[in-house]
């Protein structure tokens, strides 16, 4: 039987579809609140999660995102009021979705299919052209915050407020510096450049990317490269010869405005 945590911020919904999944599913989680949802969700271990794409602080497709990166094979289904422009984009990209009010037929044919998929071992290919869809859409629909751990908890962040993020030899989550707390990131570096955007972004290092507006000092470093400070972080930040010029180019600019 499928283990099944259920996401929305209307509890009329959520018990709605527990009346509808009664006897067909094992719910093991229920939430009216996505950033709680995420944050529990390593600790549950769904084989699905059915995700409401319109809620409050975290989006639907930002928790989808989320959930993702820390359990890739689970099974994503979305759950949607949205007009006929979101459900299109979603049957171009193959995401599985549901309509409300959600349709006891419709429903058991959507977990017949995530059943089938997994018997024939096809549900993480499923999920990582879902991941890269999802990638693709948050990226174009810029954020104006993005998502962040500390201790446990996830955090939304404003992405103007980044100054740096980084992946330090050894360690296997990105670091980001944010008003000068350090947060931790489950995408990877690259994915959440695309993110919070190259346009408050710059790379300044293979494993490190700035943004230039935090840049408080710069000193001489080894072999033409420099190092550079932020805010309220002891560490500095290494910027390499192959992107000093760019860096500097873009604190003229700074400069100037």
């Amino acid at each position: 039987m499928l283990r099944v945590v259920l996401v929305d911020d209307e509890r009329c919904v959520l018990e709605e579809l527990e009346f509808l999944l009664q006897g067909k599913v094992d719910i093991i989680g229920k939430f009216n609140n996505s950033i709680a949802a995420v944050e529990n969700i390593a600790d549950l271990a769904p084989d699905a999660v059915l995700l409401d794409v319109e809620m409050p602080g975290l989006s639907g497709l930002e928790a989808a995102s989320e959930i993702l990166a820390i359990l890739p094979e689970v099974a994503v289904m979305f759950i949607t009021s949205y007009g006929h422009y979101a459900v299109d984009a979603f049957e171009l990209n193959a995401v599985d979705y549901l309509v409300k009010p959600v349709q006891a037929d419709r429903l058991n044919k959507a977990l017949e299919r995530i059943g089938r998929r997994m018997m024939e071992g096809q549900q993480d290919e499923a999920m990582h052209k879902l991941d890269r869809w999802l990638n693709n859409s948050l990226s174009a629909n810029r954020q104006a915050r993005v998502s962040l751990w500390s201790e446990g908890h996830l955090k939304l962040i404003p992405v103007e407020k980044i100054a740096c993020c980084f992946l330090a030899k050894g360690m296997r989550q990105v670091s980001v510096v944010a008003e000068g707390q350090v947060y931790q990131a489950k995408d990877g570096l690259m994915q959440f450049v695309a993110k919070a955007g190259l346009a408050h972004l710059l790379r300044c290092h293979r494993s490190y990317f700035i943004n230039p507006q935090w840049i408080t000092g710069l000193e001489q470093g080894a072999d033409e490269t420099l190092n550079a400070e932020i805010p309220s972080f002891t560490e500095k930040i290494p910027i390499s010869r192959n992107y000093k010029q760019e860096i500097l180019k873009a604190l003229q600019l700074r400069n100037k405005a």
